[in-house]
This record gives structure tokens, sequence and C-alpha cells, in this order.
């Protein structure tokens, strides 16, 4: 019988040939250029090797440029549409199209390039194959860590030992991003070598090692990329359970939530406005109570020159529920409300927008509240709907005031205020006529929730696209207006996990015979695999280290999270963000634990059910093939969805 420590080894043997050459495929099936923001990790990577220092904010090539443009064009980048006058613009506006990522950090592209410093000279092409094999290795790393994580969790004949590396290895939507250049499978590799590490310090006795290990690697993941940096949060958690061992982990684990709980609540303040998202810096409160407030008592203060995060959204912004977007189409609506500020200053009045449209106009205040109005015109076809306060971003010091907003329906007299038959402001009478507020806390007489400014600033500087909290907090209670972004999302965090590729664009092939999307399968598939995970769960309640699983479980829990949430910083925007699981794939080791886990539990059940018509030795290579056939046949069918996308065989 072979030694459980050889068969461990083989099973990584094989998961690591099967990653390999499925990996390779990868790299070579899809064209240049087409994964998430490929062209601009690779200027990254040419600016490095070229200018021999880490490139700043604003650097470009416009010779390098000219060349990726080329190859875009030759590959067939943009598809059917003509973009060949990118190659005639002037030198001085000759960038690579794309999101730039010079401000990311550099480990990534120190690495990749080393290889290409002997290269520098030729094609682009045949650089950027060079460097996604580069990110090849740090995958095959990563099943390494993988294996040896599992190895920490299992005993010897636990079948997760090869499940979860082989399963990692042949997942086509996370192998498909870890062989592209980007810095994403460095990213996985920190992340996933800090939760390693995590993991000895809680299962093992008490070490330095242990313990220095997890610091450094948390440490370490700051200086990766900005989803990796999740570690940080988790490193205070790991090291509580490292003290605080007990032989009762539901009360340490209860004790640790309840001090989250109230940290989260002790970082709250309740003096901004109810559905009035925030993108302004400013410390001083939204909702300000003033004597000259026309409308109950609250008014709504913005300071002029306040720093906005994101630098694309708003100060303020509302946006109308999905559930009032009907009447609006095609219909003449009138919008108002009471303006002052601390000093008379030329403002911009509220903007009516949408998609297609940005309404406002130019107006002058002064030092005591006056009522201005205008009439706009609704959308021409069922479209999102939002009003941006956005008066001036200037320096000196000035807060412009606001009070009594409406929006109604019908053209109303521009010079006589409404008469409002509550301090809420939620309706009334205007022009002689009943109305409807369509703005919600028009008033701002109720107060919501926003993040300690200290936080809610540091925080933007650091998460993904400068997400400020306190935005998303309030997009968090405002889901009538908010939902149907989240319920697009996730979905398509769904899709791009499993295997949805290009730059998310590229779908699994839709064959007639299978009846339903492919995603609806697979969507069964991870519901068997969570079924299990509970039962297996249930099975181990008294047995299993719930510490680790608390701490695997928010390593996991907060990457999908910020995921899921982070297209609500682009809700002030005409096109929405829906993100990817690329962002999320750091937490690919407890992902894929959990899933086999559940896969593994389905597995035993079946085993013992079907055990009177056939022995476990008949059975379990039966399972086993399944299991790999799944798996096998899932890359096939990804290999042919990309070839047929992109016309890669008639």
């Amino acid at each position: 019988m072979m030694h459980p420590r050889h068969s461990s080894l083989r099973y990584l043997f094989f998961s690591l040939v099967l990653g390999l050459l499925n990996a390779l495929v990868f790299v070579f099936l899809v064209p240049p250029w087409q994964h998430y923001d490929e062209p601009k990790h690779f200027e990254y990577l040419w600016l490095l090797i070229h200018r021999g220092a880490p490139p700043q904010k604003g650097d470009f090539d416009a010779q390098l440029s000219r060349e990726v443009i080329a190859s875009m064009l030759e590959h067939g980048f943009w598809g059917d549409e003509d973009m060949s006058a990118l190659l005639y613009r002037p030198d001085e506006l000759m960038t690579i199209p794309g999101y730039s990522q010079l401000e990311e950090p550099v480990a990534y592209y120190w690495w990749a390039s080393l290889p290409l410093r002997w290269i520098k000279t030729s094609a682009v092409e045949s650089q950027l194959y060079v460097a996604r094999l580069m990110s090849v290795v740090l995958f095959l790393l990563i099943l390494v860590v993988g294996w040896v994580a599992t190895l920490e969790l299992t005993v010897p004949a636990s079948a997760l030992r090869w499940m979860v590396p082989l399963s990692m290895a042949l997942l086509p939507g996370f192998v498909d991003v870890m062989s592209a250049v980007n810095n994403d499978v460095l990213a996985v590799l920190g992340y996933s070598v800090f939760l390693w590490g995590a993991i000895r310090l809680l299962k093992r006795p008490f070490s330095l090692i242990n313990l220095a290990w997890c610091i450094l690697a948390a440490i370490a993941c700051l200086f990766l990329k900005s989803t990796s940096a999740f570690a940080i949060i988790l490193l205070p958690l790991v090291l509580v359970f490292a003290v605080f061992r007990s032989s009762r982990p539901f009360l340490v684990i209860a004790g640790v939530s309840g001090s989250i709980v109230l940290i989260c609540f002790g970082l709250l303040r309740w003096d901004d406005a109810l559905y009035w998202h925030r993108g302004s810096s400013q410390a001083q409160p939204l909702r300000q109570q003033r004597p000259e407030a026309v409308l109950g008592e609250q008014v709504l203060a913005l300071e002029v020159g306040a720093r906005v995060t994101p630098k694309w959204s708003v100060p303020v912004y509302q946006l109308i529920p999905e559930e009032n977007w009907d009447q609006l189409v095609g219909k003449r609506l009138t919008l108002g409300g009471w303006m002052w500020a601390t000093r008379e200053i030329e403002v911009e009045f509220l903007a009516f927008v949408t998609p297609q449209a940005h309404q406002s106009q130019r107006i002058k205040v002064g030092l005591t509240p006056q009522f201005f109005s205008m009439w706009i015109d609704g959308p021409v076809e069922r479209s999102r709907v939002w009003i941006e306060i956005d008066p001036i971003r200037e320096s000196g010091e000035c807060s412009v005031f606001f009070d009594g907003f409406v929006m109604a329906l019908g053209e109303r007299p521009l010079n006589d205020p409404p008469l409002y038959a509550s301090p809420f402001g939620e309706f009334g009478e205007w022009g002689g006529e009943p109305f409807e507020n369509l703005l919600r806390n028009a008033s701002f007489e109720k107060a919501a929730p926003r993040v300690h400014p200290w936080v809610d600033n540091f925080a933007a500087a650091y998460l993904p696209d400068e997400m400020r909290p306190s935005m998303v907090l309030s997009a968090l209670l405002d889901l009538p207006a908010t939902g149907y972004l989240y319920r697009l999302t996730a979905p398509h965090l769904f899709r791009t996990f499993w295997g949805r590729f290009g730059w998310g664009h590229v779908p699994l092939y839709f064959f007639k015979f299978l009846g339903r999307r492919p995603y609806f399968y697979l969507g069964l598939v991870t519901l068997v695999a969570l079924l299990g995970a509970f039962l297996a769960a249930l099975r181990r309640l008294r047995t299993w280290h719930w510490e680790i699983g608390f701490v695997l479980g928010v390593a996991l829990l907060i990457p999908w999270l910020i995921t899921l949430l982070r297209g609500t910083v682009f809700l002030p925007l005409p096109r929405l963000y829906f993100s990817v699981a690329r962002h999320a794939l750091v937490s690919i080791l407890p992902v894929m634990l959990l899933l086999n886990t559940g896969w593994r539990e389905i597995g035993r059940i079946a085993l013992r059910s079907l055990r009177h018509y056939a022995g476990e030795t008949h059975l379990i290579p039966v399972l086993r093939g399944l299991y790999l056939f799944f798996f096998v046949a899932m890359n096939a069918y990804a290999y042919f969805s990309i070839a047929k996308f992109y016309r890669l065989f008639p």
C-alpha cells in the first residue's frame, strides 16, 4: 500500500501536470489583448523595462502605444468596429485605450518583466505571450499552496487532498484569469499563502514562526494589489483566535462576532440624509439643523471644494426607485427647491440625469433661501433616473444649503413654490393642483448613518475604485433604488467564476440540445455543493475546527461581498459597471474547499446509498471518474466557446 505522503505527492503532481497543460491552452488559445485590462498591464511591464524604474501616473510611450493598437486591430480586438483612426492620432495623444494600471504596486510587473528584458526588441505579441507564461508559473505555485493548505486541514485519507488542487487546476474561469497578464495572479498567490499560514497558526501548537508568517504575509499582501490587501483586515481576527484558544470555540466566535458588530456601530454617525448618497469627503454632516430651514428643521449642506471620491462621482445624488421609472417615460416634469449659501455665488441647480441626457441650469444664489425651479423632459424610454447635487467645485470657504426639493409630474408654475402638506415634503399642492413628490426625504428630516470621516476617507483611498464606505452603506439602505444593480451583478459574478472569458463578454457557447443556458446546470452543480457542505458541517459539528472555519468563511465573504458592491460607485454614471469574479478570486482556496467539501459529502452519501448494489472498490473509481470527467468536459467546452467566439475555426 502506498504511503499517504507519497499518495498526496502523486495527486499534486497530477494536478500540476493538468494545470500546466490547461493553462498553456488558455495562453495560446485566447487572442492577444483579450483579457481584462491586458493592454494596460503590458504597458506597465514595457515602461518598467525600458525606463528602469516603476512608471508614474500619466506616463506613456507613443511608439509602444502605436504598436499595441496596431496589434489589437490586427487581432480583431474591436470585432467588426473600425477603430483604425486610433493609429493616426498625434504622438501626444497616442495612448493605449483602457483603464490605467500605472498606480498598481510594482511586484507583479517586476516578476513578469524578468524574461522580457532579454527580448524587449521582439514583437509586442511575443512579449505578451512570454509575460502570460510568467503568470502561469505563479498559477502553478497557487496549486502547490492550495495542496499544502489542504494537507494541514485534512487527515491522510481525505479525498480533499486531491480534489482541491485538481479543481483549481481545471476551473476554466480561474485558469483563464491566472494565465493572463495581470496582477490578479500574484494577489491570489499572496492571499493564499497568508491563509495557509493562518491555518498553520490555528491548527498547530502556538509557534512564533507561524505567527511571524501570518503577520509578514498580511503585510506583503498590501503591496500586491488592493484585492489581496483584505488579508490585513483578517489578521487581527486570526491573532485573536490564536491567543484565545478554547475547548468551546463557539463562545470565542460569538465574542469575536459581537465585538466586530460593536466596533462597526461605533464607527457610524447618524447625521447624513436618508436616500441621499454621499460622494463628498467633507467632514461636516450633510444633514444639518439650520434656522433658515424652509421645510422642517433640517437642510442639506455642501462644502464648496470638498474632494469627491471616486473622482468621477458627484458630491450628493438620489436615485429614483425602479418602480417609478415607467411613469416618467415621455412625461414633462417640474424640478424645484430652495437654495442659499454663506456668500453670493453662481452654482448649478439640481441636475435631472438619465444615461442619455443631463438637464440642469446655472443660477445665482444669495444669503437667504430662494426657490428655484425648471421644467424637464422625462426619458424617452424606460431607463435609470437620478438627481445630482453638484453645485460647484472651487477653492474658497463656502457652503451651499438646500431644502424642500420637489419633482412632480406636469408643468408647474416656476415662480410659485409648492405648498407642502407635511414637513417631510411628500405631497401637497402646487399651482392649484395636488402633487406627489417623486423625490424621497425631500426636506432631509430623516437621518441616515455614515462612516466616521477618517475611516471613510482612509478606506476610499485604498478600496478598489475608491469605494467610499458611506456611499456603499447608503446604497444598501436604499435597495428599492439600488437593488437592480446587485440583482444583475450576482449572476454575472457566478458566470465569470465558472467561465465567461475575454473581458467578461465571451460566454459559454449555447447548444440547443442542452435545453437551457449552460450556467443553469452549473448553478445546480453549485447548489449541490453548498447543500453537501451544509450537511458535512452538521455531521462534524463537534469535531471540526470552527475557528479555522470562521476565518476561512470571513476570508471568502469579504472579497465576494466587496466585489458584489463594487459597482455601487458607478451608479451616478451613464454606464453601469457589473463586477466580475476575478476581483474575488483571491479567495479561491476557501471557495474550492467549500465546494469540494460539499461534493465529497454528496459522494459519501451516494456511496452509503448504493453500497448494497456495488462495493466501494467499484463505486469510488466511478465517482472519481465522473468528477474528473466533469472538469475535463468543462474545459473542452470552454476551449470550444472561446474558439467559436473569436472565429478561430470556420
